[in-house]
């Protein structure tokens, strides 16, 4: 007995030697910031950063819960050398600002070890630089790092809110707000594999931009390298997403509203490069809503022959207003400018598929005056673009005598762009009949404010609603939906002391369901007067996530939030949420009364019944 105590033993003492050799060479640790000073004394954001870069390993730095306000920068914070997650308590309640001088976060990859920056749940505020390239990022400045970001809100900037630089940078920017900045995201080009492919991780220079709101900057987003957008929104920018270089573009399931410029790209693509694909600039199931210039394409070769054959267009929504596509191609001789106002089966060099003009058909015989694109801007980077022409309606194209290829600046910060200057053109518009297909909105169910409800295959079928972490979770159908609001600082709406979700025009709805078929798209509507959102396309998973902002017409009272797609069985369902917006309807809280009252009575008899049979047990015991 003696001796197999002794093996025992001897064999928990071996198990346990790894892990100690392990946690000798790893000092992981949590800081907690509990001071809204910057002197760099204990308890400084200033101080948690030097911890934890003096201690090898991923350390995580959070905020003491009564910490609510704003931290001012007295220099730059140190810069991240070492793997490091800052969790913020939430982008209303606390603020770093640069006071228009300096800059929060600088993160390099060091020493050869990379380093890993992930930050969420802050607002990052009047930031500033030090001069030279760096200095030009005034919030993040990625150096061949790696950054994660998550519901941070990056405001009030003059130069660019961040940046990424170096041919190994990768950042994620996900639920993140860009607001009055000059630049949102700016990247230089990276590194380029000379065959474009399919594969993200052939691109050692990625940024990915997931459920982020762009608003009122002068670029939303500035890049030469690989980009990918989903589900984002793009408004009053004047130019929102401009893409220039050689990387693979995707631009998905996005909103764009108010733009001078919605998407334009540049680039300069080797003669010898015979393998880029036709979809390298793929832009898919998009919304266009008033802007002035929906598609600004001037691609060229490097022997200065335009070309936009790499540009595909598909599945995309317009609602008529301002330009189409202003493209630069060679005609063989010589470059030539195209106005296109309508959108067209094929396009002149570059691809259009399935894409919706929203227009009604009308039969008009009128002389207008047109005023065209807006004036002259100073944004980066640079290109020279002839003056559209105006047209009768389609397309025209006209030729561009200058054969200059356009001088793109690789790693210029800041240039100036010429943009077409305004024109009044008085145009006489012949007879012209435009017949437009539009998605017809789905059956769904009447509910109120705090019901839900489904329909499969147009037959109405239970639902169970219940309500986790401020957001209504809806299942049926075999779909389980979450719906829940945002507010415009990015934080997340409280739901009523009812339960109810009740949303401002300003706020935006975001949307979290499972249980559909990989692959498909589900729509987005909001009732009670049908209006769109939106598109999501399911992942592998099943799964979709999206954030919409909430049309500013929306009246007053009970609206329902309209899931519609296939579930993973393969049966069309029509899923409901009610949320309120503004005041909730009388006559929809009477009948949330009569929900509650059972409910209530339920928990009365669930305290009293056991009470009331434990006391005749105990009085039968005693006789």
């Amino acid at each position: 007995m003696v001796r197999r105590g002794l093996i025992a033993i001897a064999a928990l003492v071996a198990s346990l030697v790894p892990l100690t050799v392990w946690n000798s060479t790893v000092h992981a640790a949590t800081f907690t910031v509990t001071s809204l000073s910057d002197d760099g004394t204990a308890g400084t954001l200033r101080w948690a950063i030097t911890q934890a870069n003096s201690l090898a390993g991923a350390d995580t730095i959070g905020f003491d819960g009564s910490l609510n306000g704003t931290i001012t920068l007295t220099s730059n914070l140190p810069a991240i050398t070492d793997s490091v997650t800052i969790n913020g308590p939430g982008q209303s309640r606390l603020s770093i600002s640069g006071a228009d001088t300096y800059r929060p976060f600088t993160v390099y990859f060091d020493n050869d070890s990379a380093v890993v920056f992930t930050l969420s749940d802050i607002t990052l505020t009047d930031g500033g630089g030090d001069g030279g390239r760096e200095g030009e990022s005034q919030f993040i400045y990625n150096s061949r790092a790696t950054v994660f970001a998550t519901r941070v809100t990056f405001q009030n900037t003059d130069g660019m809110a961040v940046s990424n630089w170096g041919g190994t940078t990768v950042s994620t920017y996900t639920n993140c707000i860009f607001r009055n900045n000059n630049i949102g995201i700016f990247g230089d080009h990276g590194t380029t594999p000379a065959a474009t492919t399919n594969t993200d991780s052939d691109y050692t220079n990625r940024t990915y931009v997931t459920n982020s709101l762009f608003e009122n900057n002068q670029v939303g987003i500035n890049q030469e390298r690989w980009t990918k957008v989903t589900n984002s929104t793009f408004r009053n920018n004047v130019s929102g997403a401009r893409i220039n270089g050689l990387n693979r573009t995707q631009i998905l399931n996005s909103t764009f509203t108010g733009n001078t410029y919605s998407i334009s790209h540049s680039n300069w693509t080797p003669v010898e490069w015979t393998s880029v694909g036709r979809s390298n600039r793929l832009h898919d199931g998009n919304v266009f809503v008033n802007n002035s210039y929906v598609f600004y394409l001037a691609d060229t070769w490097n022997n200065g022959q335009h070309s936009q054959q790499w540009t595909t267009l598909s599945n995309n929504e317009w609602d008529g207003t301002g330009v189409w596509v202003f493209a630069q191609d060679w005609n063989g001789q010589t470059n030539t400018s195209q106005t296109v106002r309508e959108l067209q089966a094929s396009g002149i060099s570059w691809r259009e598929i399935n894409n919706i003009d929203y227009r009604t058909t009308t039969t008009t015989t009128t002389t207008t005056t047109t005023t065209l694109a807006p004036v002259a801007t100073t944004i980066p980077p640079t290109t020279v673009a002839p003056t559209p022409q105006a047209d009768s309606g389609g397309s025209q194209s006209t030729s561009n005598t200058s054969t200059t290829p356009l001088a793109q600046n690789r790693n210029a910060a800041t240039a100036a762009q010429i943009v077409p200057a305004p024109q009044v053109v008085a145009t006489t518009v012949p007879p012209v009949t435009t017949t437009t297909t539009t998605v017809p909105a789905p059956a769904a169910p009447e509910l109120s404010s705090g019901e839900t409800g489904a329909l499969v295959d147009g037959e109405e079928v239970d639902t169970t609603l219940t309500r986790s972490n401020n957001a209504l979770v809806v299942s049926g159908a075999g779909i389980e939906a979450s719906v829940y609001g945002m507010s415009p600082d990015g934080a997340r709406i409280d739901l009523d002391e009812n339960g109810l979700l009740r949303l401002d025009t300003q706020d935006q709805v975001v949307v979290e369901a499972e249980g559909y078929v990989p692959g498909n798209v589900v729509d987005v509507w909001m009732y009670s007067t049908p209006t769109r959102l939106g598109q999501l396309t399911v992942d592998a998973a099943g799964a979709i996530m999206g954030n919409f902002q909430l049309p500013e017409s929306l009246s007053v009272g009970d609206h329902r939030v309209v899931l519609d797609g296939e579930n993973n069985r393969g049966q069309d369902v029509t899923l409901g949420i009610g949320v309120s917006v503004g005041e909730v309807d009388q006559s929809s809280l009477a009948s949330r009364l009569l929900i509650i009252i059972p409910v209530s009575l339920a928990i009365l008899a669930a305290l009293i019944i056991p009470t009331t049979l434990r006391r005749r047990r105990e009085e039968a015991a005693i006789n």
